[in-house]
């Protein structure tokens, strides 16, 4: 039972004069069931909630409220199977984690603004929807002080401002790209699938980060591959056709790409190939960005689209696999703020080796080693007996 989202969810109802059948013919459900989630007996997956929010024109944050619920319907979410379960429950650990250890080094970062959501208008159009992700991609990039120069670090850049990315392997073949919680007892934080190739990661984080600015107030998005692309679908909703290009702009500004190609002629496979290393993002995400901007056809698009260049780019660019890159486990700062909790003794030794994933001996031995071993009776940097 979840009395609370009972709660609300006929409380909206009631204020915009509706029936519970008017709402289950607009969600795409029976009165009944209507009638059996206002009455606590049924938790509506987090589709089926998504469609009630756009109902009441509400944010999803609103009618969760709470702290539990946002990740009770993470877990829930429909068509995630037993073993990405088992990583977003690993996920709302690392994020209580990190909320714990930045109380105890009050070093929490200061959330990024919010900016305004698109207007109804702007919605309804494609034009709109770019003009607005557009513009929302410039504005932030000029607060950052970035100009157009590419990010060299999407992940950084997030830890700095306040969205916690946590990258997690949620397997080849999952079907979820990322996620976006937001509670204001916890904070923002941001899932990347670390299971894909870090050039794809880089996108997600992107597009989370969209969802960070202008839709945080709603408390929890979970983008799956289909919504997370660099090229914007009419089938997806607004708000993921809104943060693919938005990502694609923040990652790949038009100043930047036609400074860069302004003495080519003719973009072919080899400007690809430099063009993704420069910005840093995946083959097809470069290859979209140049088609959204028309300055590669729909034909060709689909031709360099099909370029297999990984063998020729590592035999002579030096450039090691995508897929071989070690994945960074524990966010830096989450790291220096676990190390300093405990270096002031606001935490064990063996807490410590909880939140590092690890045991307490062989981070005893590393720590020792690195001259940080410190707490009762451990002088810092002594050798472990």
């Amino acid at each position: 039972m979840n009395q609370p989202l009972a709660d609300r969810l006929k409380e909206a109802r009631e204020q915009m004069g509706l029936s519970q059948q008017a709402v289950a013919e607009k969600v795409g459900v029976t009165s009944e069931y209507v009638s059996m989630v206002e009455a606590g007996r049924r938790v509506p997956s987090l589709s089926v909630l998504e469609k009630f929010a756009q109902v009441f024109n509400r944010g999803v944050g609103f009618l969760l409220s709470e702290e539990k619920p946002v990740f009770t319907m993470l877990l829930r979410a429909e068509h995630v199977g037993e073993e990405e379960r088992k990583v977003l429950g690993r996920f709302e650990q690392f994020c209580r984690d990190y909320s714990e250890i930045e109380r105890f080094a009050e070093g929490a970062p200061a959330l990024a603004p919010t900016y305004d959501p698109p207007s109804s208008f702007q919605v309804k159009t494609a034009k709109g929807r770019e003009r607005y992700a557009v513009a929302l991609a410039e504005a932030e990039r000029k607060r950052l002080g970035l100009g157009d120069e590419p990010i060299k670090d999407i992940f950084l850049l997030l830890e700095q401002q306040g969205a916690h990315p946590i990258r997690l392997p949620l397997g080849d073949e999952s079907k979820i790209a990322g996620a976006f919680i937001f509670s204001p007892d916890l904070g923002a934080f941001t899932l990347v699938n670390a299971s894909h190739r870090r050039t794809r990661q880089v996108f997600t984080a992107a597009h989370e980060y969209c969802h960070y600015l202008k839709d945080r107030q709603e408390g929890l998005t979970l983008d799956s591959t289909d919504q997370v692309s660099g090229l914007p679908d009419g089938e997806r909703p607004p708000k993921e056709v809104i943060a693919n290009i938005f990502a694609a702009n923040f990652l790949m500004p038009a100043s930047a790409l036609s400074r860069v190609l302004a003495k080519t002629d003719h973009i072919g496979p080899e400007e690809i190939i430099y063009l993704k290393g420069y910005f840093g993002v995946s083959h097809q995400a470069m290859v979209y960005r140049l088609m959204s901007l028309e300055w590669v056809k729909r034909d060709q698009g689909q031709s360099l689209l099909e370029m297999k260049s990984e063998e020729l780019e590592e035999r002579f660019m030096k450039t090691a696999p995508e897929t071989d890159e070690p994945v960074q486990r524990i966010p830096a700062q989450y790291f220096k703020l676990a190390v300093h909790a405990y270096s002031q003794d606001h935490i064990s030794l063996g807490r410590l080796a909880e939140l590092l994933e690890t045991t307490p001996p062989e981070l005893r031995r590393l720590l020792a080693h690195a001259g940080l071993l410190a707490g009762k009776g451990e002088g810092r940097g002594k050798e472990p007996h």
